[in-house]
């Protein structure tokens, strides 16, 4: 049997998911768990509280799967398939990307862990860049500042993909493969005739 606080952030988790995290209360959370108010305040003692949890819970798998980055196989592959492999993730956490605005505005100290780790996320991805660089598939003239601004534009489109998503996109079952394809289109003009050859093979499309 899952502890309680594990319970609460799963139940939290799925009414984010489902009705938005502006409209689910703590005492949503407890009503649906059949357990009284104070109880969950006991574990979480605000809303925060139990989002900067979850939100401590996605990032701590999201960090084991980057560290898995480059390992049994090549860069850019490891960095194309890189959403693939966390597509069932974010799902899983839908509401972090869909009530990302909400979380800026009422979370500042979640929104300032969030801009860490994703600055954290792009100097280790920039690293990885210039290793391509020197590999022969990422263009070599790309300044520094344009690849910093192709990993922005990735991290927005990650986000956008899914605040634009409606309830019947769910059941599609291209959705993981439109996902790739949609975040991955940004890299393409950054790379080399070699690279975009080896783009190809992976993706199977531009």
């Amino acid at each position: 049997m899952k502890k309680t606080k594990e319970k609460i952030k799963e139940v939290a988790c799925e009414l984010f998911n489902h009705q938005g995290l502006a409209e689910v209360s703590l005492r949503d959370v407890a009503a649906a768990m059949n357990r009284a108010y104070g109880n969950i305040t006991y574990h979480y003692p605000n809303k925060e509280a139990l989002v900067t949890a979850i939100y401590a819970d996605m990032l701590h798998t999201l960090q084991g799967i980057s560290k898995t980055i480059g390992v049994n196989e090549d860069l850019l592959t490891s960095i194309l398939l890189a959403p693939k492999k966390t597509f069932a993730l974010s799902l899983q956490y839908l509401f972090l990307f869909k009530d990302y605005l909400e979380i800026l505005r009422h979370y500042p100290e979640l929104a300032e862990s969030a801009r860490k780790s994703n600055a954290a996320r792009k100097d280790t991805f920039l690293t990885l860049l210039h290793q391509m660089q020197l590999q022969g598939t990422v263009r070599a003239d790309i300044r520094n500042a344009e690849l910093d601004y192709m990993m922005e534009v990735s991290g927005v489109m990650r986000t956008f993909f899914f605040v634009n998503l409606n309830a019947a996109d769910f059941q599609k079952p291209s959705l993981e493969a439109d996902y790739v394809a949609s975040v991955n289109r940004i890299i393409y003009p950054y790379l080399t005739t070699k690279g975009q050859a080896r783009y190809m093979e992976i993706l199977g499309q531009w």
